[in-house]
């Protein structure tokens, strides 16, 4: 009787995780599979998100449905009490918030809007700097993030051998996968 409770509680656990996580199961293959049919307009937001950006500080930006979550931070995402950021989180395009955050980084509702439609056309959620690189989020499953970081300056093949052996997907000489996963 008690193991068969055991087995019972078990499965019902197994059948909650596993019908609660429907939809959850991007994989690194489904990574690669984006970049390949959406490769150029990966790299075409890369560089257009790329003129975006101040050089004196590091930009987030996402989109969902209506409204806006746009960070800025010191270069390299300093993050600290010397080096404060401004996040603006969930913003309606005619709010004064977002005003402010558009007047400081110099774009206007056009550049949203734009990169509302850039990131829609790649499958990826959100976009942004990162020192040297731009990291496009692609999607997030049950265990897994994954995303774009994609470079100005091709990788180093020696960069490519040595990060390929520790099992890092390169997509090209400019782009490969990151990976955060909570195992």
């Amino acid at each position: 009787m008690n193991r068969l409770f055991h087995i019972a509680v078990l499965l019902t656990i197994l059948f909650i995780v596993e019908t609660s996580c429907v939809n959850k199961h991007i994989t690194r293959d489904d990574t690669i599979n984006n970049y390949e049919k959406n490769s150029k307009q990966i790299m075409e937001l890369a560089a257009y998100f790329l003129k975006l950006k101040p050089d004196s500080n590091e930009v987030f930006f996402k989109p969902s449905k209506n409204r806006y979550t746009i960070s800025i931070a010191q270069p390299y995402w300093a993050i600290s009490p010397d080096y404060p950021y401004n996040a603006g989180r969930d913003m309606r395009m005619d709010s004064e918030q977002m005003r402010s955050f558009l007047k400081t980084l110099d774009w206007t509702t056009n550049t949203v809007i734009t990169l509302k439609k850039m990131l829609k056309k790649t499958n990826c959620l959100s976009i942004s700097t990162q020192g040297d690189y731009i990291q496009l989020d692609f999607a997030a499953g049950d265990i897994c993030a994954f995303s774009y970081l994609i470079t100005e300056k091709p990788f180093s093949d020696s960069t490519i051998e040595n990060d390929s052996k520790k099992g890092v997907t390169f997509l090209s000489k400019y782009a490969r996968i990151g990976s955060a996963c909570a195992l």
